[in-house]
């Protein structure tokens, strides 16, 4: 927040001017995971980070997200910035990896078009699907390596009440057990529930000494086939989702 109380998206911009630096400077390592002949940008977070109250977390953006989705030849940090604030509100869209996201949200009536929602990633270089990668420990040192700025930018979401992850970190961990082992390098600490599912729980956790409660789901959207389990888990857990929004 800045000196008037409102979200300061000029530091935002410059998070982003940093992102893009590093990530220019590095991508030549993790190039085995990239499709060939494709240019991207960064892509640390979608939607309004800045007045969202629910983010949702994956791993890194799909390289598809600039296949046929309108992105120019070349932005600056504060013109990247501004299209990933307003990523669900203006053309093209969302891309439909988001699909089972929104339709979960809308049970607990939130919507990232009204700026009530938005997502991070651990990395946000796009790459291959994570399925296809060639290389799954470099994908996993390129996970390790950019979760620094995934910390950065969840600590710019000063009105996050509820956290949602889902799916995995390659085939090694659920992503939920990814980032309780990395969380504490970066003061996050998640307490799992006395009785825990692996493959649905709701855990408290804290950030920078903030309560941000962990909601999470072993199926992700990534998942074509089974997508529509993590509709149904944030379903089962409709009524406690939304005693911590209310």
């Amino acid at each position: 927040m800045n000196a008037s109380g409102q979200p300061d998206k000029g530091r935002l911009v410059e998070r982003m001017r940093t992102v893009m630096a590093a990530v220019d400077r590095t991508d030549e390592t993790y190039r085995f995971n990239f499709k060939s002949g494709l240019s991207t940008f960064p892509i640390p977070f979608f939607g309004n980070i800045l007045t969202a109250k629910v983010l949702t977390i994956g791993v890194n953006p799909s390289a598809d997200e600039f296949v046929g989705r309108k992105w120019p030849d070349r932005l600056e940090a504060d013109a990247l910035t501004h299209r990933l604030l307003h990523y669900f509100d203006s053309p093209p869209g969302p891309h439909p990896w988001f699909s089972p996201w929104i339709e979960a949200l809308g049970l607990l009536n939130v919507e990232h078009a009204r700026g009530e929602a938005a997502h991070l990633d651990l990395s946000p270089r796009a790459t291959v699907s994570m399925s296809s990668v060639p290389d799954t420990n470099l994908f996993l040192g390129m996970i390790s390596h950019d979760l620094r700025w995934f910390f950065d930018f969840l600590g710019e979401c000063t009105q996050v009440q509820l956290l949602m992850a889902a799916g995995t970190v390659t085939e090694r961990w659920y992503l939920n057990q990814f980032l309780a082992l990395h969380g504490p390098h970066h003061r996050l600490e998640i307490q799992p529930p006395p009785q825990t599912s692996d493959r649905c729980a709701l855990y408290a956790a804290t950030h920078l000494g903030k309560n941000l409660p962990l909601f999470f789901s072993s199926v992700s959207p990534s998942n074509l086939g089974r997508a529509h389990v993590l509709v149904e888990n944030v379903r089962t857990n409709r009524e406690r989702l939304n005693r911590l929004l209310n």
